[in-house]
Formats: C-alpha cells, structure tokens, sequence
C-alpha cells in the first residue's frame, strides 16, 4: 500500500492514478485493444509559419507577463503564483501564506486591480491567468 504521506505531487499521482482506472476500466469492457487506438487520432499538423508565429507570441506573452510582475511586491507575486500557477483555492492560499480568508481576498483583488491599472491592455495576460 502506499503512504499518502509519501507522495511528493500529489496531483501529479492522483491524475496519473485517473488515467490508469480508466484505462483498466476500457480494457476490461474490450473498448479498445491498447493505448495506442486512444490517440489514433490525434494527429496535428502545424506548418512551420504557424510554428514560428506561435513562438513570437509566446515570447511577446512572456515579456509582458515579466513586466507586469516587476510592479508587484513579493506577496502580490507570491498570491498570484499560487492562485494562477499552483491552482490553489483562497482555503490553500489562506494555509500558505498564514492570512485570514479576507486578507486573501483584499490581497488578490488589490494585485489584480495594480495589474490592470499598471498593465490597462492586458487582455493576454488576463486570459493567461485564467487559463
């Protein structure tokens, strides 16, 4: 048995331990005969222009999300890591960072308004944060 206390990443093993139960599951139902026929089609086709417009934007993406950090102070930094890049809830953040759950609020509405009052065309690093 394993020791839950053992695992490093968490979600890591619990997302791999989904993709197996499903794939036991299929394989038990005769649904398909190996994990291969589940990508069967999942083929992309990307040109090399679409390629390299991809990687500008990425890089244009990731200068402005530089930039608009260096506005923010290293807790503003550290709630938007967590709540955009760790995908904690405000209950896990309130843990982290030892606030109230009102602390976590005030701080991450306060964060959110310097980025958009520092940053007003931010409508890529919105959409980024909300992905």
């Amino acid at each position: 048995d394993i020791n839950p206390e053992n695992i490093q990443h968490k979600k890591a093993y619990l997302l791999s331990s989904l993709r197996r139960r499903i794939f036991k599951s299929l394989y038990a139902k005769n649904k398909f005969q190996s994990t291969d026929e589940v990508f069967t089609d999942f083929n992309l086709d990307y040109s090399i222009e679409s390629r390299i417009i991809e990687n500008e934007m990425d890089e244009e993406i990731s200068q402005k999300l530089k930039d608009a950090f260096q506005c923010l102070s290293p807790r503003q930094k550290e709630i938007i890591h967590l709540k955009y890049f760790e995908s904690l809830t405000n209950e896990e953040i309130c843990e982290a960072m030892d606030l109230s759950d009102q602390a976590v609020r005030n701080l991450l509405s306060n964060t959110l308004r310097k980025l958009r009052d520092n940053y007003p065309n931010t409508s890529t690093l919105a959409s980024f944060l909300l992905v």
